[in-house]
């Protein structure tokens, strides 16, 4: 497909149509401002980056996963591994001030390229600095970004790895895939929930909730979700954003307004969707959410991990695990919940 027909915006085809939103008055100028500026923040973090090393180029055809990380050591030999299983040729990491192993661990692969954000740089939202790395890498291809603590999947993700996907979705005009994360989390206490370094992140925490459903109505520009264990934590007074698109086909237009948005805005809402299993409710949940907090309450704090970090004080013996929790096994799990639709690979 020609640069021009990705750049045309044009929506799917088949079952996995997605549907562009109508303007409205102003609203696409306003929105050609905020992107002007989002791209400006992106120049200045791109040059605020140093690469700690240089990798031979890559190719058209090459997949790329980005991450911006912070004191991942122990996740991230798992991360890297389901990755690479799915297709990943490169990843890309920004190290974000990690005081562990974080970038040695990262160096000692041979398919990573580490760029790093100096002492004294202005802190931004990891979404810049994803999009600033992705820059640096360059355009027309397919990119997966993902946080240190996410593993991406997708129906018969087992069998037909991120090439195969890009190829149907490229069959399909369809430029990028939203996804639900899904937060993880083990059977037992989880103060007590632990994963070894390079030990594998589903053996720790196998469980999840299928009771999270789609409110279409509640936005044009992406999958609203509702359900999972931190709204069942908090009564249902807590709603954290759920919906991401971390698969897209980057090209000089593309975006990404906030983690669940990319540009153009109809690809975050189209029905061929993934999932990203999110592993945060283990040990060390209130150390991560407390550093969280701190780091972000110049700008009125991070909600989610204020609540998570009060919660795992006020109740030491907080356990997720209930009868109707679910064991993922296989994407299939997933797919039966109704966590996302499968793919008709023999089409």
């Amino acid at each position: 497909m020609s640069e021009a027909a990705w750049n045309d915006g044009l929506a799917g085809i088949g079952p996995e149509r997605a549907e562009r939103p109508p303007r409205q008055g102003a609203l696409p100028f306003i929105g050609a401002l905020r992107d002007a500026w989002t791209r400006h923040k992106v120049s200045q973090a791109a040059r605020a980056l140093k690469r700690t090393r240089r990798m031979p180029d890559l190719v058209a055809r090459d997949i790329v996963a980005v991450m911006v990380v912070r004191d991942a050591a122990r996740r991230l030999p798992d991360i890297f591994r389901h990755h690479r299983d799915l297709g990943v040729d490169r990843f890309v990491l920004v190290d974000n001030g990690s005081r562990d192993d974080t970038r040695a661990i990262a160096l000692g692969e041979p398919d990573v390229e580490v760029y790093v954000v100096e002492d004294g740089e202005p802190d931004r939202d990891d979404v810049v600095w994803a999009m600033a790395a992705i820059r640096l890498t360059g355009l027309g291809r397919w990119y997966l970004a993902i946080s240190a603590d996410e593993l991406f999947v997708y129906d018969g993700c087992e069998g037909h790895d991120l090439h195969a996907l890009a190829e149907r979705l490229e069959r399909w005009r369809i430029p990028a895939m939203p996804a639900l994360a899904v937060d993880m989390y083990g059977e037992g206490p989880v103060r007590s929930t632990y994963v070894e370094r390079g030990g594998r992140l589903l053996e720790a925490c196998p469980l999840f909730d299928g009771d999270y459903t789609m409110d279409r109505k509640a936005s044009r520009r992406w999958l609203v979700y509702r359900g999972g264990p931190f709204e069942r934590l908090s009564g249902g007074t807590a709603q954290p954003v759920l919906a991401r698109t971390p698969f897209v086909r980057w090209t000089g237009r593309t975006l990404y307004r906030s983690p669940q948005e990319a540009t153009p805005v109809w690809c975050n809402v189209g029905a061929m969707r993934g999932c990203l299993l999110r592993f945060r409710f283990m040990e060390d949940l209130a150390d991560r959410a407390f550093a969280a907090v701190v780091r972000d309450e110049r700008e009125g704090g991070a909600p989610e991990e204020r609540l998570l970090l009060d919660l795992s004080e006020a109740d030491p013996g907080l356990t997720l695990a209930h009868e109707h929790s679910i064991r993922y096994e296989s994407s299939h799990d997933l797919v039966a919940a109704g966590l996302m639709p499968s793919i008709a690979w023999r089409r």
